[in-house]
């Protein structure tokens, strides 16, 4: 299978804890931060649970889904999106549920364009000509559109209406860099070829993409760097932050959030790791500060993030679980709530694949 994927199982292996309690409905939009759940690839009888976090620092379960692997949470305004193998489910003053077109196993993004407009990516799988498929939903107009993309999806992100992807090849070809502008229709526009062979490059989180540059943290040939692309002119920048004799040692650093653990403010770049390190770039990609979050380390569970704005929320789990406010631009520990005692006792054969702070502390 694809060395993309072998980083996700591997990752899935390290954070498994156990299934989930009766349904609680709240108010989600008074939570602190919502949690979204999901057992692993699985096509048959998947099932996902969606929980809120309260001031309090008590967890509740408010939504059973179908489960979704990769699955994620994202708001805009006042809804909050959560989705599953077959729905969308809008939370606004109700909960109502959209039925996609086709089903979907793996997600690869979920992000709002011109924040206004949905914008939903899924990898589906092999045709039964071998040909690896993904499949791509936005909004236009209030209604939502489809487009199968005929090739398999490292990492993506949005910038005004277009939607950029990385292409991964077989094993000995480059990878490609696609723009595709979404309107009544999605153009797909092939924009740079990568000197990069699958073999030699993990993409470990989303893209960032702005006005002049496109960034991603990557892994190459066991180095951590920050990839940087220059829209205009092609060229391609690698800046290494940390290297590893081993992919044993690597694979304790692997962010426990697959994508969202990269955030653009300020004109800097922020990465947080599975160690609970943070990391701070300025706009060439080149390191500038390091700071470890207190109490995090590769024993928890989880480390998930959720940013907003010049603060980072760290939802953390070992023994006991907190949320904890980092601001970025001190680089310090502001506030910390902790959870309950045995808040996810009842939760068995999930993974945790999305954490999204809703109104903060």
């Amino acid at each position: 299978m694809k060395k993309f994927l072998h980083y996700i199982i591997l990752l899935v292996s390290i954070v498994l804890i156990g299934g989930c309690g009766n349904p609680q409905y709240e108010s989600i939009h008074e939570s602190i931060g919502l949690l979204y759940f999901s057992t692993s690839i699985d096509k048959s009888n998947g099932k996902g649970s969606l929980y809120t976090i309260d001031s309090s620092g008590s967890v509740a379960n408010v939504l059973e889904t179908e489960g979704l692997e990769l699955g994620e949470i994202y708001h805009q305004n006042d809804t909050v999106i959560v989705n599953d193998v077959s729905h969308s489910y809008l939370i606004d003053e109700d909960i109502s549920e959209e039925t996609r077109e086709h089903k979907e196993y793996t997600a690869i993004f979920a992000d709002y364009m011109d924040d206004e407009e949905r914008v939903e990516l899924y990898n589906s799988g092999y045709d039964e000509n071998g040909t690896y498929h993904s499949h791509l939903y936005w909004q236009h107009d209030g209604t939502m559109q489809y487009q199968d993309l005929p090739y398999f999806i490292t990492t993506a992100s949005i910038y005004e209406d277009s939607l950029y992807v990385l292409e991964e090849k077989e094993t000995d070809e480059p990878m490609v860099l696609h723009e595709i502008v979404l309107d009544e229709t999605a153009v797909d526009n092939p924009l740079l070829s990568l000197d990069y062979q699958t073999d030699e490059l993990v993409p470990l989180t989303d893209m960032i993409v702005t006005e002049e540059l496109i960034y991603c943290i990557v892994d190459i040939q066991k180095e951590y760097s920050v990839l940087v692309i220059e829209k205009d002119t092609g060229e391609v920048n690698e800046n290494n932050f940390l290297s590893f004799d081993s992919n044993e040692n690597m694979s304790t650093y692997l962010p426990h959030s697959v994508y969202n653990s990269i955030h653009w403010t300020d004109n800097q770049l922020f990465f947080l790791d599975g160690q609970g390190s943070l990391y701070q770039f300025n706009k060439n990609g080149e390191l500038e500060t390091t700071y470890d979050v207190p109490d995090t380390s590769y024993r928890s569970l989880y480390i998930f993030p959720s940013w907003s704005g010049n603060d980072l929320y760290v939802f953390e789990t070992t023994e006991n679980s907190s949320v904890k406010k980092i601001d970025l631009m001190e680089m310090e520990l502001e506030d910390e709530l902790e959870l309950k005692e045995g808040s996810f006792s009842e939760i068995s054969e999930q993974f945790l694949y999305d954490f999204e702070v809703i109104n903060g502390f």
